[in-house]
């Protein structure tokens, strides 16, 4: 299962304040299942049907089903700096992703 570091959980929890339902917001990552596919990450107020809950301390992180078996063994990292929200590792995120509420790209390790 994937998990959070406590940076990324920070900032995951920092994101849902911003929504009108704190309690169930998060963040939602999608993929079309292909190993070198692009990911798109988006603020989410709830999940969608079939989305796998990653919970960790109040962070919530909404998978579809292709996205949680890819990230199945993965770490999510992430940082804040000038240019918004980075992660641990440049990697490519489809036009469906969002930049909003607060930065461009998430990472994860191995």
């Amino acid at each position: 299962m994937l998990t959070l570091t406590e940076n990324a959980t920070s900032i995951v929890r920092n994101i849902a304040t911003q929504s009108p339902h704190p309690e169930s917001a998060g963040l939602r990552i999608t993929s079309d299942g292909g190993a070198e596919a692009p990911f798109a990450v988006s603020a989410a107020d709830d999940p969608q049907p079939g989305d796998q809950l990653v919970s960790q301390e109040g962070a919530n992180i909404y998978l579809d089903a292709p996205t949680a078996d890819l990230l199945d063994d993965k770490v999510l990292d992430a940082r804040v700096d000038t240019e918004g929200l980075t992660g641990t590792r440049d990697l490519p995120f489809g036009s469906g992703g969002s930049r909003r509420p607060t930065g461009r790209l998430l990472g994860w390790a191995p």
